[in-house]
C-alpha cells in the first residue's frame, strides 16, 4: 500500500494505538509535560496539578456543576501542520472526567482535539488533514471538569504530532 493516510486503529489494554501499514514508519514531536500553569481565567475549583517528563496529572474537586480546571503551555513548537498527519494523545482518567484539548493557530483561530471528552474517546487519533497549511502559535489550552460533581482526575502521558513516512 503506497498511500500513507492509511492506518489501522487497534484497541490495546484500554487505548488506541496509531499503527502504519505498508512499509512506513512514523516520526513524532511531543509536546513536553514540563513547566504547565493552571489559567485563573478558567479554574473555578480546587484542583492538584503535578508533572515531569513521564505524565501530567490533574486533578479537580468540583464544588457544582460548572467547576472546571484550565491549564495552559506557552511552549509548544510552532510547527507547521501540513508536515503532520495526526495527533496523538496518550491519556487515561476517571470515567467521569470530560476533556478539553484546544491548539491556538497563529491566525488567532484554534480547533480543539477534544471538547469535552471521556478520557478513552481522547485517546483516538486526531486527523490534521483539514488544518493543513495551518501554523501552531505555541499554547495549547487543557481543561478538566466532572460530568457528575464528584471528584475526576486525569494522567496524559503523551501529546504527540504524528507523521507517517515511506
Amino acid at each position: 500500500i503506497k498511500n500513507p493516510e492509511l492506518a489501522i486503529l487497534s484497541r490495546t489494554f484500554g487505548n488506541w494505538q496509531l499503527y502504519n501499514l505498508g512499509p512506513y514508519s512514523i516520526e513524532k514531536k511531543s509536546i513536553s509535560l514540563l513547566n504547565w500553569n493552571v489559567d485563573p481565567r478558567y479554574t473555578n475549583a480546587n484542583y492538584t496539578l503535578e508533572s515531569d517528563e513521564s505524565h501530567l496529572f490533574l486533578q479537580l474537586y468540583p464544588t457544582n456543576d460548572t467547576s472546571r480546571v484550565t491549564i495552559v503551555s506557552y511552549k509548544v513548537p510552532e510547527l507547521n501542520l501540513s508536515n503532520y498527519h495526526y495527533i496523538k494523545i496518550k491519556l487515561k482518567g476517571t470515567n467521569n472526567a470530560r476533556v478539553l484539548i484546544r491548539f491556538i493557530l497563529n491566525d488567532g483561530n484554534s480547533f480543539d482535539v477534544s471538547y469535552w471528552k471521556d478520557p478513552y474517546t481522547c485517546s483516538v487519533p486526531f486527523d490534521l488533514k483539514p488544518y493543513s497549511g495551518k501554523t501552531l502559535r505555541g499554547e495549547v489550552y487543557i481543561g478538566l471538569k466532572s460530568s457528575d460533581g464528584l471528584a475526576t482526575s486525569i494522567t496524559i502521558f503523551e501529546i504527540s504530532f504524528i507523521k507517517l513516512v515511506d
